[in-house]
């Protein structure tokens, strides 16, 4: 797996929070941290693959998190993100569980 550089979010990005700018926090995060794991998907997979359509396959992820929960992908929740988060971390433990058990990884 690729060394990437650590996410930081800016102060900046805090000022006039709402929660549709967490949402997209929240999926840049997850595209960050998540990245590389879909790319291997992708590609044992055989399926074509690009940035952009693993941004999108990630806003998807997140957008089918809000729904499960009963949410409102435009306009979610703070109970919605919170019970989101829940699911992407367990999703992404599943995820990288599934990849070290692949084979795929290699110290």
């Amino acid at each position: 797996m690729k060394d990437y550089k650590r996410w930081v979010l800016k102060d900046s990005e805090l000022e006039e929070l709402t929660t549709v700018k967490v949402r997209d926090l929240i999926e840049q995060c997850f595209y960050d941290a998540q990245k590389e794991i879909y790319i291997i998907s992708k590609k044992r997979l055989n399926v074509p693959f690009d940035d952009d359509k693993v941004r999108q396959s990630i806003k998807a992820t997140i957008r089918l998190a809000i729904n499960h929960v009963n949410g409102d992908v435009d306009n979610p929740s703070k109970e919605t993100l919170y019970e989101v988060l829940n699911i992407l971390e367990q999703k992404a433990s599943v995820m990288y569980s599934n990849y070290l058990d692949s084979g795929l990884y290699r110290k």
